[in-house]
């Protein structure tokens, strides 16, 4: 739900199982696209502009509420399925609706403003109820309420009210504006797939966006950016992310990252064939960073590009966003590092692309299918609680992480390549601190671990799960 006070709007929704998107621009004679909407909102679409919506919304399984102008009088339309749902008293009175917010399944908000008193109707999650109708508090007037858009989860909304934004608990959404929550109130439109929590499109008051919509949905919105022509194509755009303007202000220089590739659902492994670059870089890491005087650098077999779940892509890209925003360091928003961990399969083995095994006691597996977690710290069996307390532990050298592959059903070894998201970090000796750390000391994103006299045996730990994810898998003859 949003009024066209903008001159350039999306909306995402869901129709047959897949996203639905409108996008209004008053750019030119191409106004608008549209995607996968209901057949009677696609028909009514063509014989309108965007100058003349009112207020829109889109839901789950084709459901929609358009409010627009044709001449001087002004039309209202609600898939019949939800206006099935709207409280009687409501009905007969479509006319006098001012707003609607269609979420997921049949989640609805209704607002008749004009009646006196305003009226509402809601089937919605409890935060945002509490919201729009908080205890002992008078009902916000039409016109204050901006915008209601709603996520997949219940924790994923964001709500504009009287000029404030209020944002879900979700951690997607809650990091896009970094640590300064005065960048809340610049979030001028925002677009929210009930399908999805890792889709959304979030628009700012100076024109600049953030965005995470498949490349398929992003190429449909591009030609309308304001100020903006179609770009030229890119070879890595699928793997670009667009930070909004008021981040790359305060990054000297202005910087890109690549979107770690998404797997859907559940993770893929995609194998690294020899003649990609891709994997001479990483080849090229791992035999580089192997110091290791006493044991000579394994030869290589396979090497795989791990393709996580999406939502955990956002959650870290997120977070790499804030360390960005808040340092300013483009070397500690990202470097990739070296972990080693056990094994209790053959994964990757075979040198095709393959999925993690489901048994709990691998950790390579657990590691492929959820990413890390710094709560398992010191949880295998035979090893104690790590010296720097209960973080995700990595290191710069390839032979260092080698040290902790353990192995029972292969004759290779395997070892993963994390991004890894250091931020500000803390230089500690061996000595063990009184009590295991359980996060960075204050001021500190991470920890550097000196725990020799040589560089190669320094460690780096991270404490929140959200700051690494894996990259990639590399498969290694065990010597």
């Amino acid at each position: 739900m949003a009024s066209n006070s903008l001159p350039f709007r999306v909306y995402l929704g869901s129709h047959n199982d897949n996203h639905s998107l409108v996008v209004y621009s008053s750019k030119g004679i191409n106004w608008q696209s549209r995607h996968n909407v209901h057949p009677d909102l696609e028909e009514l679409l063509q014989t309108i502009t965007s100058k003349d919506i009112i207020d829109l919304s889109l839901g789950c399984d084709g459901r929609y509420w358009i409010k627009f102008s044709r001449g001087t009088a002004v039309q209202r339309r609600l898939t019949q399925e939800a206006w099935n749902e709207v409280h009687p008293q409501l009905q007969r009175r479509l006319k006098n609706v001012s707003k609607v917010s269609l979420g997921v399944g049949k989640e609805i908000w209704v607002f008749s403003g004009d009646n006196k008193p305003p009226r509402h109707f809601l089937k919605i999650r409890p935060p945002v109820a509490n919201i729009l109708l908080p205890q002992g508090v008078g009902y916000p007037a039409a016109k204050d309420i901006e915008f209601v858009e709603l996520g997949h989860s219940p924790d994923n909304f964001v709500i504009k009210v009287g000029g404030k934004v209020v944002l879900g608990r979700h951690k997607g959404i809650q990091s896009l504006t970094g640590k300064d929550k005065t960048q809340n109130e610049r979030i001028a439109a925002a677009a929210l797939s009930p399908l999805d929590d890792s889709c959304y499109f979030i628009m700012f008051d100076d024109g600049s966006h953030a965005s995470s919509l498949p490349k398929a949905l992003e190429e449909m919105v591009t030609p309308h950016l304001p100020d903006s022509e179609p770009p030229s194509p890119r070879e890595d755009e699928e793997n670009f992310i667009p930070f909004p303007l008021w981040l790359l202000s305060r990054v000297s220089g202005g910087s890109s990252f690549r979107i770690p590739p998404v797997g859907g659902s559940s993770t893929q492994l995609r194998l690294l064939h020899q003649h990609d670059s891709e994997r001479k870089r990483v080849e090229d890491l791992f035999l580089d960073s192997w110091v290791c005087q006493e044991k000579p650098c394994p030869p290589i077999h396979h090497i795989y590009e791990i393709e996580m779940p999406g939502s955990l892509v956002v959650t870290y890209c997120a977070y790499r966003l804030n360390i960005l925003c808040t340092n300013g360091d483009t070397d500690g928003a990202e470097q990739l590092l070296f972990h080693g961990t056990l094994r209790l399969c053959s994964v990757g083995n075979g040198g095709q692309s393959s999925s993690p095994c489901k048994n709990r006691a691998c950790r390579l597996c657990c590691i492929l299918r959820n990413s890390f977690k710094a709560d398992q710290a010191g949880t295998v069996t035979g090893r104690s609680v790590p010296r720097f307390g209960k973080g995700i532990y990595t290191s710069r050298f390839s032979s260092k992480a080698d040290k902790y592959n353990g192995e029972s059903l292969s004759q290779d070894k395997a070892m993963l390549v994390a991004r890894v998201v250091l931020g500000r970090s803390c230089t500690l000796t061996s000595r063990k601190e009184p009590k295991p750390l359980l996060e960075a000391p204050a001021g500190y994103n991470s920890v550097l671990g000196k725990v020799g006299a040589s560089e190669e045996y320094d460690v780096h730990a991270v404490y929140k799960d959200e700051a690494i994810l894996p990259a990639y898998l590399i498969i290694y003859q065990h010597s």
